[in-house]
């Protein structure tokens, strides 16, 4: 298994808000962006760990470099460091379900990826789309105009449009 590195970031020291102590992931194209939140919402922690390629059991060993960052930051500060685990990660996802849906990148379909996060690392879990976070972490942050649209240009290609300060979301059939 791929060992992760540390990486200090321009989010490390960022209150991002209070709540439990947890692990914040960004599952991208190319890269694995982890952090650790503390219950002030500060980061004080993070790694980056190349994404494992795309294709069979891509989302097992990337719920395995999760865990590993859990047991990482346990052993540097402490067993309470780590309460939570919350991954955002790329194409279609079913928030409701736990179930990231397709992504191309990937080469996933229909992986019940909050649940194996769970599964593996022991703690309650939540996972969300990528961009539609990202979205709705900017807007709040900055006191976004009534109507506006995030688009992220990376690995692949992603919007979140808000109407009113309400995120426009998909249906899902």
């Amino acid at each position: 298994m791929e060992q992760p590195h540390a990486l200090t970031t321009a989010a490390h020291g960022r209150a991002v808000g209070p709540g439990a102590a947890a692990l914040a992931v960004d599952v991208g194209g190319t890269a694995l962006k982890i952090g650790l939140v503390d219950p002030r919402g500060v980061i004080t922690d993070g790694l980056t760990v190349a994404t494992p390629a795309a294709g069979p059991g891509v989302e097992d060993r990337i719920v395995g470099l999760v865990a590993a960052a859990v047991e990482g930051c346990r052993q540097r500060h402490g067993h309470d460091a780590v309460a939570a685990v919350s991954a955002v990660v790329p194409g279609i996802v079913d928030e409701v379900r736990g179930l990231a849906v397709h992504s191309a990148n990937l080469g996933w379909r229909d992986v019940p990826f909050e649940q194996k996060l769970r599964d593996r690392t022991g703690l309650p879990a939540t996972m969300s789309h990528d961009v539609r976070a990202a979205g709705l972490a900017e807007f709040a942050d900055a006191g976004a105009a009534h109507n506006a649209v995030m688009i992220t240009i990376g690995t692949g290609i992603a919007a979140a449009p808000v109407s009113y300060t309400h995120l426009t979301l998909p249906t899902t059939p």
